[in-house]
This record gives structure tokens, C-alpha cells and sequence, in this order.
């Protein structure tokens, strides 16, 4: 037997399988589907930080070169 879920929008009960809300037509993602959307989202947060260390690293030895003068 099938684990059923609860819509979030209206509360219908509905399989775990299906894409839309029987009830209310809502769009229903999956576990897989929100595990990979925040995978994206990390991995684009960890290349934003990279680059901002690499421009901060770059303008301190910019900083201290220009002092050093």
C-alpha cells in the first residue's frame, strides 16, 4: 500500500507519484525535485564565496603592495 501525502495548498490527501494536486490542480514537487533545486542553490552560493575570497585576497595584496611603496 501507498504512503499518501497531504496537498499543501488544500489539504487533499494525494499519491506520492503524481505532479499536480487532484483537488486544487496545485503543482506538487518531489522529494528528488527539492533536494536537487537546493543542491543548485549551494553549489551557486559556493561560487559566489570562492570569488569573493579571490577578489578579497586580490585587493588586500593590492592594498599592502600600494602601502609597501
Amino acid at each position: 500500500m501507498a504512503e499518501t501525502l497531504e496537498c499543501p495548498s488544500c489539504g487533499a490527501q494525494t499519491e506520492p507519484d503524481v505532479r499536480n494536486c487532484g483537488k486544487c490542480q496545485r503543482y506538487l514537487k518531489s522529494e528528488l525535485e527539492c533536494l536537487r533545486s537546493i543542491d543548485a542553490a549551494v553549489g551557486i552560493m559556493k561560487r559566489i564565496l570562492i570569488w569573493w575570497l579571490v577578489v578579497s585576497f586580490l585587493g588586500g595584496v593590492v592594498y599592502i603592495v600600494t602601502r609597501l611603496r
